[in-house]
């Protein structure tokens, strides 16, 4: 959206090729493109499902387009990080409240060291 936005075209950057700077081009920027990037046996992959049935998606004539230039990505209906099922249904799934208290904590440290960073 970014390039959108400061080239003030709407082709400066197609959704095909964002999806793909995100995934497989981003992996090989890493140098981790047999390790992730795109959905094969043996390789690690955290997948995200959104509904394209909102307001905010219509009119879906191009599913990649809607997902990356109109969705927000907050509604997410299926979330999986590293194989473990975080989100269902669109509800958080119960039982890692452990990481949620880490998240929460480290971002506390992220706010203090913000304000005060000696």
């Amino acid at each position: 959206l970014l390039a959108r936005g400061t080239e003030r075209r709407w082709d400066t950057l197609s959704a095909t090729l964002g999806l793909e700077l995100a995934t497989i081009r981003g992996a090989a920027a890493l140098g981790l493109e047999g390790e992730i990037g795109t959905l094969e046996p043996g390789k690690s992959a955290d997948l995200a499902a959104f509904p394209l049935d909102g307001l905010d998606a219509q009119p879906v004539q191009d599913p990649e387009s809607a997902l990356l230039f109109a969705t927000s990505g907050r509604g997410a209906r299926l979330t999986v990080v590293a194989g473990r099922e975080l989100v269902r249904n669109g509800q958080l799934v119960r039982g890692f409240d452990d990481d949620l208290a880490t998240v929460r904590a480290v971002s506390a440290d992220l706010q203090r060291f913000a304000t005060d960073p000696s």
